[in-house]
């Protein structure tokens, strides 16, 4: 991956009845980009559930989730300039 680049990963899951997300899976050449799209889906908790007719139904959802890829020098960079804004 070149550093700036923007990688799109394609995701998809089901909202069950409850709102939970399950069947997540996620798509992409990259493992490393697809295994963090799961975290950050595992991490959103329940959705509202689709209604359809006064009864909660479950629905399949694809999202793709863009990531812009930094270098280490980059990286670096944005940290100390972080830090800088927290220390004021």
């Amino acid at each position: 991956m070149q550093s700036g680049s923007k990688q799109t990963i394609e995701t998809k899951f089901k909202v069950g009845k409850d709102g939970s997300l399950t069947q997540m899976e996620a798509f992409s050449v990259y493992p490393e980009l697809n295994e963090e799209a799961l975290k950050i889906l595992k991490s959103v908790g329940k959705l509202a559930p689709r209604e359809v007719n006064g009864q909660y139904v479950e629905q399949y959802i694809s999202l793709p989730i863009v990531f812009t890829v930094e270098s280490a020098e980059s990286r670096m960079h944005r940290l100390r300039k972080e830090a800088r804004r927290k220390e004021n």
